[in-house]
């Protein structure tokens, strides 16, 4: 909060600040209807004189049900408005009409509001981007609405106001456009104040992620670009951890990765990184993914193995780490050329071991293809042993060459 003596009125002033957050407002107007010490200072005392003489307006009424209700303790606008249903009739001011007297509610405009409550209304709405809100709100109160109804007009009505020529809940749309979004999805608007602090999370990830230029725009045009982030579903752990995903698992890491990513994904080559992860077309649990293809497709790539997107993509979902993969493509690349040369060889065998089968059995655990490697390696070590003058270690190979030479023989 932040405060300051205001000489005319002889009040200290309180307003909210941005840390206060929307509710904030609560605060300042209480402060701002505080009973004015008299102060002992001469020069001081003279100024509250001159305050006093002016202009001042009534701050007390029972029934007052302007300013104090427009926020609502989590931030809402108009969540915590007085039920005028519960109100004592017997405190409403007679107001007489001809011979008929009438209970009537009061205020209906600002005449009963203080200076200062408004100078608070205005500062939170502009730190908000809401000034012309502030406007829109005042001219309403000025026409005999309560700041309950003004609140519900200025959100709701898209009917033309005359004096702006423009919808009444216009700037509100606006300000809050990613809400009219996630409804439109089928999710729940957000609170006002549960909105802003979620711009506020997103703006502080990016710039500690070093992405803060992504907002280094005007206030409105920051306040769009967040919009769309907020209406496509995402939250202030999601956002930190795709942005953590995004730098230090691809930006920051071998440049091979974010090659291999383009590749897979052509849309990726004509945007950046951040900025194609925020708009997508799957689940945080799609796009961590779609980084783990690109992993395992470098990894793959340096060792000099085919890398299509179906077996990357097969992998990632199978859920093959990064280290996994280096650990898994160095393992096949280091027994394929032999083993690949065996099943040309041991053909009898009815074995082509390739890199798939180097995949099965180094990545996915597969205890079949390591037998049938490790069964490559011994017809090769028969053979070799045979030819040696062992005719028991060469009955293996001999065993495969009546199989091939049976043909024809009696």
């Amino acid at each position: 909060m932040a405060t300051r003596y205001d000489p005319l009125s002889g009040r200290v002033i309180t307003t909210p600040d941005a840390s206060s957050g929307v509710a904030g407002v609560d605060a300042a107007i209480t402060a701002a209807k505080k009973p004015v010490p008299v102060p002992t200072d001469p020069k001081k005392l003279a100024q509250f004189n001159v305050g006093q003489s002016a202009p001042t307006t009534a701050t007390n009424n029972p029934n007052d049900r302007g300013i104090d209700t427009l926020y609502g303790p989590g931030g809402t606008f108009g969540t915590n408005v007085v039920d005028d249903s519960k109100k004592d009739d017997s405190k409403k001011p007679i107001i007489p009409v001809g011979d008929n007297q009438l209970t009537g509610d009061i205020p209906k405009g600002p005449s009963e509001i203080t200076k200062d409550a408004f100078a608070a209304l205005d500062d939170l709405f502009a730190q908000y981007n809401l000034s012309s809100l502030s406007g829109v709100f005042k001219q309403l109160m000025s026409e005999g609405y309560t700041a309950t109804e003004a609140l519900v007009k200025v959100k709701t009505d898209s009917s033309l106001n005359p004096t702006t020529g423009k919808a009444w809940n216009a700037d509100y749309t606006l300000r809050f456009a990613g809400n009219a979004a996630l409804v439109k999805n089928g999710k729940n608007a957000m609170s006002e104040a549960a909105y802003i602090n979620l711009e506020d999370s997103m703006a502080s990830t990016l710039q500690a992620y070093g992405h803060g230029t992504m907002l280094n725009k005007n206030r409105t045009d920051n306040e769009a670009t967040m919009a769309q982030w907020i209406g496509n579903g995402w939250n202030a752990t999601d956002f930190n951890d795709l942005i953590n995903t995004a730098v230090t698992r691809v930006e920051n890491a071998d440049p091979q990765i974010l090659k291999q990513m383009q590749i897979y994904y052509p849309e990726l080559q004509k945007t950046d990184l951040i900025s194609y992860m925020l708009n997508p077309k799957e689940t945080l649990v799609g796009l961590k993914q779609k980084v783990a293809t690109g992993e395992i497709g470098a990894a793959f790539q340096q060792q000099g193995l085919a890398s299509g997107l179906t077996s990357m993509s097969d992998l990632a979902a199978y859920g093959t780490t990064q280290a996994q993969a280096i650990t898994g493509a160095s393992n096949i690349a280091s027994v394929l050329p032999e083993s690949s040369k065996l099943s040309n060889i041991y053909k009898e065998t009815g074995i082509n071991y390739d890199q798939e089968m180097g995949t099965q059995e180094f990545l996915k655990s597969n205890a079949n293809a390591e037998r049938k490697r490790k069964l490559l390696a011994s017809a090769e070590r028969g053979s070799f042993e045979g030819s040696a003058g062992n005719p028991i270690l060469g009955s293996y190979t001999s065993m495969y060459s009546k199989k091939t030479n049976s043909a024809g023989q009696i």
